[in-house]
């Protein structure tokens, strides 16, 4: 591709910008919404490189409002009205919510953030 940055895409500026971040295999990341302008497929390589991160021992904090992106996830931070409103393991977090919210079956990341609309 021989394309300055100025004529790349907004999700190719984003991709740039995430893979220039993680290029260094830094100990720690942090990252503000990464998912925006990213297509599908692109989430799912984000989402892909935060769970590989994971297995490395490798600390990301990352503030996203993105089921895909939460999915990878192993700690989860809910902030409410600017207050820590829960600091929980993920699966921890998702068996409160199916408790509380009476579900069938596990909830998923889509239902945990759709109930966190209304919060």
């Amino acid at each position: 591709m021989n394309k300055t940055y100025e004529h790349l895409s907004d999700g190719q500026k984003q991709r740039l910008k995430i893979d220039l971040a993680l290029s260094h295999h830094p100990q720690l990341i942090i990252m503000d919404e990464p998912e925006t302008s990213l297509d599908q497929n692109a989430l799912i390589r984000l989402s892909n490189l935060i769970s590989l991160r994971n297995t490395q021992q490798l600390t990301s904090i990352i503030a996203t409002h993105d089921p895909i992106v939460l999915d990878s996830c192993e700690w989860v931070l809910l902030l409410k009205n600017g207050n820590i409103a829960q600091y929980k393991p993920l699966n921890s977090i998702l068996k409160s919510v199916a408790k509380t919210f009476n579900f069938k079956e596990k909830p998923t990341t889509k239902d945990l953030l759709a109930l966190l609309k209304d919060i």
